[in-house]
């Protein structure tokens, strides 16, 4: 289901984490390149694969949320998650895999019981250093 770049981009990730880097990864794709689908795939692969795996995603706009949970059900029919979005008007927490609203979530991510995190910001939004990531992932209250 994925494309080839989707998949190297995966394949990328396994690399470098197996290279034993520190820190928190950053994947920079451009808009219309299918994060939600790499999101998607990778969460279903982590969980199989390691089944203690928790996984939060987070986006700033509820479409981004629904169209996040729509592709997860997408590569993964009845995939273990919930969604936590006051706009949305959920609060499911306990899943393995929850999308959530940064706002929302953000006094909850400890309760949520989360260790993963995925922030699908639009590109502008991030500068265009590794340090903006781990910035930006440095405030994410866990």
């Amino acid at each position: 289901m994925l494309r080839d770049y989707q998949q190297r981009t995966i394949d990328q990730l396994y690399a470098w984490f197996e290279a034993g880097h520190a820190g928190n990864p950053c994947l920079v794709l451009p808009t219309g390149s299918g994060k939600s689908h790499i999101v998607a795939a990778l969460c279903k692969d982590a969980l199989q694969n390691w089944p203690e795996t928790v996984v939060l995603m987070l986006t700033h706009v509820k479409e981004l949320i629904e169209q996040n949970a729509e592709k997860m059900r997408q590569h993964w029919p009845g995939a273990p998650l919930g969604i936590y979005s006051a706009s949305i008007g959920k609060k499911q927490l306990g899943e393995p895999i929850t999308f959530a609203g940064i706002q929302s979530i953000r006094t909850k991510a400890k309760q949520s019981g989360h260790c993963l995190a995925f922030d699908m910001r639009p590109p502008d939004d991030f500068a265009s250093t590794p340090d903006a990531c781990d910035q930006w992932i440095e405030m994410i209250p866990f």
